[in-house]
């Protein structure tokens, strides 16, 4: 009896890890559906619906790709406070979440405050350098330091970055630079921030 007891205690926590991948897969798939339904249709139904799919698709697995679904909702229904939540939401389980710093900021923006919206936007600049928030090429760390520097209005340091940007990649076969630098002749705020 003991032994069955022991073999019982043992094995509950290894089947519950190894249905671990089926759970995110599981919680993929209704995220999917969740954007499927929200994109076809702009009616209360279908975003209540998307939103109830991503609450289910959140409660199996917690992953920052899918309260970006539920972010995506938000702000493409203008609920700027929801939006908000989320970012607020991601940003406890994880404070150094580059992604969802930025957003924040770009959310606070659109509800005019302005002064948290900017510290936001610097915390983010920090998060750059720092590889378990922000994992990406060097051209795209810099090109995502140029764009923040945009938000933050510093016009100055945005076109010196730009020209240090050209001068750093234009010599290179990096097949993102033509795009970035594209991006960055026609940067315009409101792009970004709505």
């Amino acid at each position: 009896m003991k032994f069955n007891l022991l073999t019982i205690v043992i094995l509950i926590p290894l089947l519950g890890g190894c249905q671990q991948p089926n759970r995110e897969k599981e919680a993929m798939q209704l995220a999917e559906g969740a954007m499927k339904t929200f994109g076809r249709h702009s009616n209360v139904d279908s975003t209540n619906r998307a939103l109830y799919l991503i609450d289910s698709s959140l409660k199996l697995y917690k992953s920052p790709k899918l309260y970006f679904c539920k972010y995506q909702i938000f702000t493409s229904n203008d609920d700027q406070l929801s939006a908000l939540h989320v970012c607020d939401t991601v940003l406890m389980l994880d404070k150094d979440n580059f992604a969802f710093t930025l957003e924040k900021g770009c959310t606070l923006e659109k509800l005019g405050r302005l002064d948290s919206a900017f510290s936001y936007y610097r915390v983010a600049l920090d998060l750059i350098n720092n590889p378990h928030s922000f994992n990406g090429t060097e051209i795209g760390i810099d090109y995502e330091r140029i764009v923040i520097t945009g938000l933050l209005k510093d016009t100055a340091s945005f076109n010196k970055l730009v020209n240090e940007f050209r001068d750093k990649y234009k010599g290179s076969n990096d097949p993102y630079f033509q795009v970035y630098s594209q991006q960055l002749d026609n940067f315009r705020r409101e792009d970004y921030v709505n």
